[in-house]
């Protein structure tokens, strides 16, 4: 019996010896907290980045349409309404005085 009970907990250390090395190799291949910092900042700087070239973009654009000279002046518009002879109650009918 004593020969079967070693067999048994020879058997069983060595599958824990194999799980061990399954889980030493998968966290090797996990990243670290340096690798997560790293690729926040990364995508931190990226996207200032390209909201800096959007936002430039648009400026600059806005200023290569842009007149150099201020617009002149437009010429006021003026209505002339021609004035009709407007008549004095002497020229009045006489129904209408």
């Amino acid at each position: 019996m004593d020969d079967t009970w070693r067999a048994n907990v020879d058997k069983k250390l060595d599958h824990l010896g194999q799980v061990t090395s399954e889980i030493r190799v998968t966290l090797a291949q996990l990243p670290t907290k340096r690798d997560l910092t790293t690729n926040t900042l990364a995508g931190l700087g990226l996207g200032l980045a390209l909201m800096g070239i959007v936002i430039g973009g648009i400026i600059g654009g806005l200023s290569w349409i842009k007149p150099d000279s201020p617009p002149s002046t437009p010429q006021p518009i003026v209505i002339q309404v021609p004035q009709q002879a407007v008549p004095t109650p002497s020229q009045l009918p006489a129904s209408k005085r």
